[in-house]
Order: C-alpha cells, then sequence, then structure tokens
C-alpha cells in the first residue's frame, strides 16, 4: 500500500515539474482586465469597446482606421456587389456619428418625447435598441450606375449577440423589426448595411443582415493594431491586447495554437495524472485523503493550467461532436439512417432495419440503437445496445439471436446475466487517447475521425454489415411478438 501511495505521489511530482507544465503556467497566468471584471461574455461592453474603436473621434490615436478596416471587410461580402470594393474603399468621409443602443426614430425627433418615439409603431413604446449604429456621412456622394441610385450617407446597424439568441415577437424577427424600422427612419439617399455580428457567424434570420463573426473582428483589430501598436501609448497598447486576448480565449472557438500545442504534449505524458487532479478536486462525501488534500493544492496553485487543459478538452469534444453531427446529417438520406437524439457526449441513431425492429417488436423506436459515445480525451467509440423495455424475456431472446452471427460482430454474454436498463451488442473504439499522441494537431484527429467514419458507413464496413444480419434475420426476430 505503502509502495502504490508513493507511486501515486510519483505522478503528481512528475505533473507539476514538468516543463511542459511549468511553460503551460506562465502563458496562461496572464491579468486580464475584463477576466476581473467578469465582463468576458457581456454584450454591452463588447459593444462599448466596439464603439470605442470603431469612433476616428476617440482617443486611441487611429482615426479612421477601424472602421474603414471594417469597410474593407464588409466590401468583400456577396450582398454588396452594387457597392462593392472600389466605392467603399474610396468612401470619401465628411464625418461620423456612433450611437449605442439605437431606438429607432424619426431624425430629428427628441429622445426623451414619448408621443415621437412612438411615430413608428404608434399603438406601442418601441423599446427595441440596436447594440450599435454608425452614420457616415459623405463628401460626394456615390453614384451607383447599375441601379441608378445615389447616397448621400452610409448607415451601419450592428446587432451584436454573444450568448443571447435573436427574440421573436408577434411582429417578427428581432432583425426584420429592425429593418422596417430603418427603412421608415432614413430617407431614401441612405445606404443602409446592416450587420449580424456573432462568434461564430450564425446566419441571420432576415437576409437583408450581413453575417460576420468575432474571427473577421479579431482580423480587423490586429490589423490596425499592428500598424499602430508603436505610436500608442502603453495604457492603450494593453487595453487593446487584452481585448484581443479575451475574444481569443473566450469568444472565437479556437485558442492559441501554442496553448493548444502544450495541452496535447501534457494530455500525452500526464494524462491520467490530469485526469485525476480534476476527478478528486471536489471534496469527497467521506473523509477527506492526503491525494484529496494534494489535488486540490495542486489546483489552486495552478488554476490557469487546469482551466486551460480544461477548454482544450471540452472545446475538441465539442468540435468532434459538431463532426460527427454534420457528417451524419449529410450522409442520412443516403445511408438511411434516424437521429433519434444528440448530446455533446453522444449521438443516439437507428438504421431502417432497427427501426422496423423497435416499432413491430418493441413498440417504440429507442429499444435497439447505435450510439457515438464522445468522451474526453478524443476517446470516440460506436456500440449498439439494447435498452430497457418491461418484457426483459423479451429483450433475452433478441440477443440470443444476435449470438448467432458466426463473424463474431457481436458481443457473446451469458443471457441469464443481461442487465435490466441496457445490454451492449457490439463496441468499437474508433478513436482513443493513445491514437492521437502521434497526431501533430487538432486538426489531424478530426482528419482521423471523419476517415473512421468512412470506414464505418463503408459498403463492407460494420454499419452495412450489421443491417444485413438485422434484415437477414428479420423473420426470426419478428417472431418472437407472437
Amino acid at each position: 500500500m505503502k509502495e502504490k501511495m508513493t507511486l501515486d505521489y510519483d505522478q503528481f511530482r512528475n505533473l507539476v515539474t514538468d516543463e511542459t507544465f511549468v511553460k503551460l503556467r506562465q502563458m496562461t497566468k496572464k491579468f486580464n482586465i475584463f477576466e476581473v471584471m467578469k465582463s468576458t461574455h457581456t454584450e454591452i461592453r463588447h459593444s462599448n469597446i466596439l464603439i470605442w474603436l470603431l469612433d476616428p473621434y476617440e482617443n486611441h490615436g487611429c482615426g479612421d482606421a477601424f472602421l474603414r478596416q471594417l469597410l474593407l471587410t464588409i466590401s468583400q461580402k456577396p450582398s454588396l456587389q452594387d457597392l462593392g470594393f472600389y466605392n467603399l474603399y474610396l468612401l470619401d468621409i465628411e464625418s461620423v456619428k456612433i450611437d449605442p443602443e439605437w431606438v429607432p426614430r424619426k431624425e430629428g425627433a427628441k429622445e426623451s418625447s414619448d408621443d415621437q418615439e412612438n411615430q413608428l409603431a404608434p399603438d406601442r413604446k418601441y423599446r427595441d435598441r440596436i447594440d450599435i449604429l454608425i452614420n457616415i456621412k459623405l463628401k460626394n456622394q456615390i453614384n451607383l450606375k447599375s441601379t441608378s441610385k445615389n447616397y448621400t450617407r452610409i448607415v451601419i446597424p450592428i446587432e451584436n449577440k454573444i450568448r443571447s439568441k435573436e427574440s421573436v415577437k408577434d411582429s417578427g424577427t428581432q432583425l426584420k423589426v429592425y429593418s422596417d424600422a430603418l427603412t421608415k427612419v432614413f430617407n431614401k439617399d441612405v445606404r443602409i448595411i446592416p450587420i449580424f455580428l456573432t462568434p461564430d457567424g450564425s446566419d441571420p434570420t432576415d437576409s437583408a443582415w450581413i453575417k460576420i463573426d468575432y474571427e473577421e473582428v479579431i482580423d480587423i483589430i490586429n490589423t490596425v493594431f499592428k500598424s499602430y501598436r508603436n505610436d500608442m501609448s502603453s495604457d492603450k497598447q494593453m487595453m487593446i491586447q487584452q481585448y484581443l486576448d479575451l475574444l481569443r480565449d473566450h469568444i472565437v472557438g479556437g485558442s492559441d495554437p501554442e496553448i493548444v500545442k502544450l495541452c496535447r504534449i501534457l494530455q500525452s505524458k500526464h494524462m491520467l495524472a490530469m485526469d485525476e487532479v480534476r476527478r478528486l478536486t471536489t471534496s469527497s462525501k467521506d473523509k477527506e485523503t492526503e491525494k484529496h488534500k494534494l489535488c486540490q493544492q495542486i489546483t489552486i496553485r495552478n488554476k490557469s493550467v487546469f482551466k486551460a487543459y480544461k477548454k482544450w478538452q471540452y472545446g475538441l469534444r465539442e468540435r468532434t461532436s459538431d463532426l460527427l453531427l454534420t457528417w451524419m446529417n449529410n450522409h442520412m438520406e443516403s445511408l438511411g439512417f434516424q437521429i433519434n437524439t444528440k448530446k455533446k457526449s453522444s449521438i443516439e441513431f437507428v438504421s431502417p432495419e432497427m427501426q422496423k425492429l423497435n416499432r413491430e417488436l418493441f413498440g417504440k423506436d429507442n429499444t435497439i440503437v447505435l450510439i457515438f459515445v464522445i468522451k474526453l480525451n478524443s476517446y470516440i467509440s460506436i456500440v449498439m445496445q439494447i435498452n430497457s423495455h418491461p418484457n426483459q424475456e423479451l429483450r433475452k431472446s433478441v440477443y440470443s439471436i444476435f449470438q448467432k452471427d458466426n463473424s463474431e460482430l457481436f458481443r457473446s454474454t451469458d443471457t441469464e446475466k443481461i442487465s435490466e436498463t441496457y445490454t451492449r451488442i457490439y463496441t468499437h473504439k474508433i478513436l482513443t487517447p493513445e491514437d492521437t499522441f502521434i497526431m501533430s494537431s487538432d486538426k489531424e484527429v478530426l482528419n482521423s475521425i471523419e476517415n473512421k467514419l468512412e470506414e464505418f458507413f463503408a459498403e463492407n464496413g460494420v454499419y452495412k454489415q450489421i443491417q444485413r444480419f438485422v434484415r437477414d434475420h428479420m423473420e426470426e426476430f419478428l417472431a418472437l411478438k407472437d
């Protein structure tokens, strides 16, 4: 017992003294004012920072560089082909006004007047507010020969969504309500370019809105920051750098490539120790052991390391789940299966033959199922199982038929030992942590998973073998209900 405890302590000592662990702690233990203020996902805070950057008259010292970089980004969007790169790049700006939390009302109306605020919707107060509205007055109007339209101003409303979703009202979706209101507020000589800003570039419900993701925001800020950084005071440099760090660490899907690399090395060298620390960092109902206390101290003293490692683990699992779901949705029609349930940790589905068997024999869709199980540490398996059913003898009989397969595809278990909750008929590891240790990147891991999917669903793959077995034994299965 004493020797085992010494070995356990050794793995923790080796972990905290490993150069990868130390380097990861150094890289992640950075001060960030936005994290201190607990405002990493507060939409209004992000909107305020974006307004500060986009306003040419603010004290960042970059003039209209951020605004023009935004115009360059949106000029490449397909829906702006009529304006395009030429007009937006050469935009002759006379003045810019940016409003936060903008309420649609006719220009010239006083903000404090309820009657004037209601002029767009006389039956009710207009409480919806567009997060950011950029109003650009032009020195020289834009003349579009293709449409014979002339514009003296460009108005860019930005609806910013971090965690919240677009709301739906009786009068329509949030974006459609905004579009209608903007059309009523501004004259025909104003070109409205509405932007729907989200972390992942979600599609807007109103096609008039242009989607932009926060990865593009990072590119906009970073491009300007690199050009002006040396001319900025240290406090402004810190402000912008910390905001870029915030976006990379908390908003966009990815992480710093160097941090991901260190997490992968740490997993390959100390996966068991990292998992043990994570498992033992919550207090046990029983009296805490010496190992509990040690693991809790390791976590407390290296909080940033475990936070980064956890983010990478869960992020990769989410990307894996998304890849599996996207692949299955794209092949659902050709392969004929039906997805029953989908979670980040599992996707349950059935083949047409299994669906027929479930309905006619068990009276429900989810008794015999296939499940992709997606665990942390890139552990992915596919299982086929018989779920619970009131008729235990029927479950045993069905299991016995699967044991008649001569290819040894299905697991062999004494029918008297079959669980009443679920019994696995087939299990296969698609990917294990050990498989990923030799891979150079998360991208390679995801590519490997996609290749394994192709193999599993191929003509000579396991999915087709299961289909053929159930189809060939369908009469025998259905005879059990008599």
